[in-house]
């Protein structure tokens, strides 16, 4: 598909040559929204089913628009599929272009409520609670926690979940507790009774990803970072990992020349910023988008560089304002 010139990419997966991403047997694919790239992405799946024996369910298939004219999509609905609409789920969570919402995380709020109402669950005793919390509960927790940065309102009524269940045995409040949530939340050398606390996991998840952000450049995610950055100063190449990244700026981004500068700039920036909003979302829970966060570091050596003549230049060639 990619060496034939009539198929178009997404403009999202275009610098990164993304075409399919798939987990098990669940396939998502990719591609801009116009028919003969559409037309020729259905036939080359139709040829691999051939080949492979696998073939789509169609109940289970649909295709996402994203500013699509409504006569195009009507066009491309006649393959045979269903139209989608964000959020859809995957792997048991929410896909979609905004940041999750607390109605969007009532799956996870009903599986918990559902786990402690159960009748089984009835017939424990607080040992038996304890260790359904942290095996169970806990880790339906951690699972959404380590892919979504989840709303305030939601760790909230999980605590109370968690809480409820284990000094009444169901999620109703009919009885105080008997310890301190915070103070069951410690090591049992401690005193306490080995719970995971939640705020302080999705603290180390967050910091998880910004540890993979900096260390980890193969993955996908991060590749779509830097290569906003790259694209911002006119670098035509793919992000590498970590230290091939570092052994690229020792060889070509050395030296006083303007695009040398910039780039390190740009470096700095990077490291600045993306602790500068870790440190926000701990402890202020401020949040901002990746695009946000790439913006800001293109803003901001705009305005440090203008105040250097041999910046200047170059400086009035690259957009101030990114998309």
């Amino acid at each position: 598909m990619a060496e034939n010139p009539d198929f178009n990419y997404n403009p999202r997966c275009d610098k990164l040559n993304i075409i399919q991403m798939g987990f098990a047997d669940d396939l998502l694919l990719f591609c801009r929204g116009d028919v003969v790239s559409t037309q020729l992405l259905y036939k080359q799946f139709q040829q691999f089913s051939m080949a492979s024996g696998l073939i789509a369910n169609q109940g289970k298939s649909a295709v996402y628009f994203g500013g699509v004219p409504e006569q195009i999509q009507q066009q491309i609905i006649r393959l045979g599929f269903s139209v989608g609409t964000l959020p859809f789920r995957y792997l048991g969570v929410p896909l979609g272009s905004k940041r999750l919402t607390i109605g969007q995380c009532h799956p996870i709020l009903e599986r918990m409520v559902r786990r402690v109402t159960s009748w089984t669950s009835k017939m424990l005793s607080y040992v038996g609670r304890l260790q359904l919390i942290r095996s169970v509960l806990i880790a339906i927790e951690k699972f959404w926690s380590q892919i979504f940065i989840l709303p305030k309102k939601v760790i909230q009524r999980i605590e109370q979940i968690c809480k409820r269940f284990l000094w009444n045995g169901n999620n109703e409040c009919s009885k105080k507790a008997l310890v301190a949530w915070d103070k069951i939340c410690v090591p049992k050398s401690a005193g306490g009774l080995n719970i995971v606390d939640i705020y302080t996991w999705i603290k180390a998840s967050i910091l998880k990803n910004y540890w993979n952000l900096c260390k980890k450049k193969d993955r996908l995610w991060i590749q779509w970072i830097w290569q906003q950055i790259y694209k911002w100063q006119g670098i035509q190449r793919q992000a590498m990992r970590w230290k091939e990244e570092i052994e690229w700026a020792q060889k070509h981004a050395s030296g006083n020349s303007a695009r040398a500068e910039i780039y390190r700039m740009s470096l700095a920036g990077s490291v600045y910023y993306t602790w500068l909003d870790r440190n926000n979302k701990i402890f202020q829970q401020k949040t901002r988008p990746a695009t946000a966060i790439v913006r800001q570091i293109i803003q901001d050596i705009h305005c440090k560089g203008r105040m250097r003549k041999k910046l200047a230049p170059l400086l009035k060639q690259l957009d101030y304002y990114p998309s």
